[in-house]
Protein backbone atom coordinates (compact mmCIF):
# COMPACT_ATOMS: atom_id res chain seq x y z
CA UNK A 1 0.00 0.00 0.00
CA UNK A 2 2.88 2.51 0.79
CA UNK A 3 4.52 1.51 -2.44
CA UNK A 4 1.23 2.08 -3.96
CA UNK A 5 1.14 5.76 -2.33
CA UNK A 6 4.29 6.58 -3.83
CA UNK A 7 4.45 5.43 -7.37
CA UNK A 8 1.17 7.57 -7.25
CA UNK A 9 2.85 10.45 -5.76
CA UNK A 10 5.57 10.42 -8.19
CA UNK A 11 3.16 10.23 -11.10
CA UNK A 12 1.66 13.35 -9.41
CA UNK A 13 4.56 15.37 -9.49
CA UNK A 14 5.15 14.89 -13.19
CA UNK A 15 2.21 16.78 -14.54
CA UNK A 16 1.29 20.10 -14.30
CA UNK A 17 -1.49 21.71 -12.59
CA UNK A 18 -3.34 23.80 -14.26
CA UNK A 19 -5.61 26.45 -13.18
CA UNK A 20 -7.97 27.63 -15.73
CA UNK A 21 -9.03 25.15 -19.23
CA UNK A 22 -7.68 26.10 -22.34
CA UNK A 23 -10.15 27.80 -24.01
CA UNK A 24 -11.36 27.99 -27.87
CA UNK A 25 -9.11 28.04 -30.47
CA UNK A 26 -8.55 32.32 -31.77
CA UNK A 27 -7.39 33.21 -35.04
CA UNK A 28 -4.37 34.28 -33.09
CA UNK A 29 -3.52 32.56 -29.55
CA UNK A 30 -4.81 29.03 -29.34
CA UNK A 31 -4.15 26.39 -26.35
CA UNK A 32 -3.92 28.77 -23.80
CA UNK A 33 -3.47 27.21 -20.26
CA UNK A 34 -2.31 28.02 -16.68
CA UNK A 35 0.00 26.53 -14.66
CA UNK A 36 1.49 27.13 -10.67
CA UNK A 37 4.54 28.86 -11.01
CA UNK A 38 7.32 27.98 -8.32
CA UNK A 39 5.83 29.68 -5.29
CA UNK A 40 1.86 29.34 -6.48
CA UNK A 41 0.93 32.29 -4.00
CA UNK A 42 3.02 34.41 -5.67
CA UNK A 43 3.93 32.81 -9.39
CA UNK A 44 1.62 32.14 -12.13
CA UNK A 45 2.94 30.29 -15.74
CA UNK A 46 0.59 30.71 -18.94
CA UNK A 47 1.63 28.71 -22.22
CA UNK A 48 -0.15 29.42 -25.14
CA UNK A 49 0.49 29.03 -28.85
CA UNK A 50 0.61 31.66 -31.43
CA UNK A 51 0.10 32.37 -35.17
CA UNK A 52 3.16 35.42 -34.61
CA UNK A 53 5.50 36.31 -32.14
CA UNK A 54 4.25 39.55 -31.44
CA UNK A 55 1.73 38.18 -28.61
CA UNK A 56 1.53 39.00 -25.23
CA UNK A 57 -0.16 38.82 -21.85
CA UNK A 58 -2.17 41.63 -20.18
CA UNK A 59 -3.48 40.83 -16.58
CA UNK A 60 -4.84 42.73 -13.79
CA UNK A 61 -6.65 42.09 -10.86
CA UNK A 62 -10.31 40.19 -11.37
CA UNK A 63 -11.76 43.73 -10.33
CA UNK A 64 -10.43 45.29 -13.15
CA UNK A 65 -12.83 44.10 -15.83
CA UNK A 66 -11.91 46.06 -18.31
CA UNK A 67 -8.08 46.13 -18.20
CA UNK A 68 -7.33 49.41 -17.27
CA UNK A 69 -4.91 48.70 -14.88
CA UNK A 70 -3.33 45.46 -16.76
CA UNK A 71 0.38 44.90 -16.60
CA UNK A 72 1.97 43.95 -20.05
CA UNK A 73 4.05 40.33 -19.60
CA UNK A 74 6.34 39.65 -23.02
CA UNK A 75 6.55 35.61 -23.27
CA UNK A 76 9.77 33.66 -24.12
CA UNK A 77 8.97 32.07 -27.85
CA UNK A 78 10.20 29.14 -29.81
CA UNK A 79 9.34 28.89 -33.33
CA UNK A 80 7.86 25.87 -34.04
CA UNK A 81 7.69 24.31 -37.83
CA UNK A 82 5.15 21.41 -38.39
CA UNK A 83 6.04 18.91 -41.35
CA UNK A 84 3.66 18.84 -43.86
CA UNK A 85 3.11 15.00 -43.52
CA UNK A 86 1.25 15.90 -40.30
CA UNK A 87 -1.88 16.94 -42.27
CA UNK A 88 -4.03 16.27 -39.96
CA UNK A 89 -2.88 18.74 -38.05
CA UNK A 90 -3.17 21.43 -40.32
CA UNK A 91 -6.30 20.44 -41.77
CA UNK A 92 -7.56 21.16 -38.41
CA UNK A 93 -6.93 24.74 -38.67
CA UNK A 94 -3.60 24.93 -36.91
CA UNK A 95 -1.05 27.04 -38.85
CA UNK A 96 2.08 25.21 -40.46
CA UNK A 97 3.98 27.74 -38.33
CA UNK A 98 3.20 28.22 -35.03
CA UNK A 99 4.91 29.99 -32.07
CA UNK A 100 5.04 28.40 -28.62
CA UNK A 101 4.79 31.39 -26.10
CA UNK A 102 5.60 31.17 -22.13
CA UNK A 103 5.08 33.86 -19.46
CA UNK A 104 5.83 34.04 -15.88
CA UNK A 105 3.98 36.26 -14.04
CA UNK A 106 5.75 36.85 -10.59
CA UNK A 107 5.07 39.01 -7.47
CA UNK A 108 1.27 38.06 -7.60
CA UNK A 109 -0.54 38.72 -4.30
CA UNK A 110 -1.19 35.57 -2.10
CA UNK A 111 -5.01 34.53 -2.31
CA UNK A 112 -5.96 37.12 -4.68
CA UNK A 113 -8.19 36.50 -8.30
CA UNK A 114 -6.63 37.69 -11.19
CA UNK A 115 -7.86 38.00 -14.77
CA UNK A 116 -5.63 37.53 -18.33
CA UNK A 117 -6.12 37.88 -22.04
CA UNK A 118 -3.70 37.01 -24.66
CA UNK A 119 -3.28 39.93 -27.51
CA UNK A 120 -1.44 41.07 -30.25
CA UNK A 121 -2.34 44.54 -30.00
CA UNK A 122 -5.45 44.40 -32.33
CA UNK A 123 -7.05 41.02 -31.32
CA UNK A 124 -7.39 40.07 -27.96
CA UNK A 125 -7.86 35.75 -26.67
CA UNK A 126 -11.36 35.29 -24.35
CA UNK A 127 -10.51 35.79 -20.68
CA UNK A 128 -9.23 33.36 -18.29
CA UNK A 129 -8.98 33.81 -14.66
CA UNK A 130 -7.04 32.00 -11.83
CA UNK A 131 -6.75 32.55 -8.00
CA UNK A 132 -3.58 32.23 -6.29
CA UNK A 133 -2.73 30.14 -3.08
CA UNK A 134 -2.75 31.25 -0.03
CA UNK A 135 0.53 31.77 2.16
CA UNK A 136 -0.72 28.97 4.62
CA UNK A 137 -2.09 25.90 4.61
CA UNK A 138 -5.34 26.05 3.89
CA UNK A 139 -7.66 22.94 2.38
CA UNK A 140 -8.85 23.45 -1.15
CA UNK A 141 -10.48 21.46 -3.60
CA UNK A 142 -9.38 20.93 -7.05
CA UNK A 143 -10.84 18.35 -10.22
CA UNK A 144 -9.06 15.51 -12.03
CA UNK A 145 -9.98 15.76 -15.46
CA UNK A 146 -8.92 13.16 -18.35
CA UNK A 147 -6.55 15.44 -21.10
CA UNK A 148 -9.19 15.93 -23.99
CA UNK A 149 -6.57 15.45 -27.05
CA UNK A 150 -8.86 17.69 -28.79
CA UNK A 151 -7.34 18.46 -32.53
CA UNK A 152 -9.66 21.48 -33.69
CA UNK A 153 -12.09 24.31 -32.34
CA UNK A 154 -15.08 22.46 -31.61
CA UNK A 155 -13.15 20.25 -29.71
CA UNK A 156 -11.81 23.44 -27.57
CA UNK A 157 -15.05 24.47 -27.66
CA UNK A 158 -16.53 21.48 -26.43
CA UNK A 159 -13.25 21.11 -23.15
CA UNK A 160 -14.53 24.68 -22.48
CA UNK A 161 -17.87 23.68 -21.89
CA UNK A 162 -16.88 20.90 -19.61
CA UNK A 163 -14.30 22.97 -17.58
CA UNK A 164 -17.50 25.61 -17.52
CA UNK A 165 -19.83 23.02 -16.06
CA UNK A 166 -17.42 21.98 -13.34
CA UNK A 167 -16.94 25.57 -12.25
CA UNK A 168 -20.57 25.39 -11.78
CA UNK A 169 -20.55 22.53 -9.66
CA UNK A 170 -18.21 23.97 -7.38
CA UNK A 171 -17.24 27.78 -7.96
CA UNK A 172 -14.62 27.14 -5.35
CA UNK A 173 -11.97 24.89 -7.63
CA UNK A 174 -8.55 25.93 -6.75
CA UNK A 175 -7.56 24.47 -9.64
CA UNK A 176 -7.94 21.46 -12.04
CA UNK A 177 -5.58 18.54 -13.36
CA UNK A 178 -5.55 17.89 -16.68
CA UNK A 179 -4.06 14.21 -17.31
CA UNK A 180 -3.67 11.76 -19.86
CA UNK A 181 -3.05 8.82 -17.10
CA UNK A 182 -6.27 7.30 -15.88
CA UNK A 183 -3.66 5.49 -13.38
CA UNK A 184 -3.04 8.69 -11.49
CA UNK A 185 -6.35 9.83 -11.67
CA UNK A 186 -7.09 5.98 -9.65
CA UNK A 187 -4.35 7.85 -7.47
CA UNK A 188 -5.65 10.60 -6.54
CA UNK A 189 -9.18 9.41 -6.43
CA UNK A 190 -7.93 6.47 -3.51
CA UNK A 191 -5.71 9.45 -1.79
CA UNK A 192 -7.38 12.50 -1.94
Amino acid sequence: MIFLFVVCAIAFMTFSLSVSAAGPVSSFAYNITTQFGEDASTEANINFNSNTDKAYVEYTLATDAEFKNALKQEPTVTKQEIPAKQSSWVSTGYPTTAYKCEVTLTNLTPNTNYIYRVTNGSQYSNVFKFKTAPEDNQSFTFAAMADPQFADASGAKSWYSIMEQAYEKDPNLAFTIPTTSPFLLFCITLYP
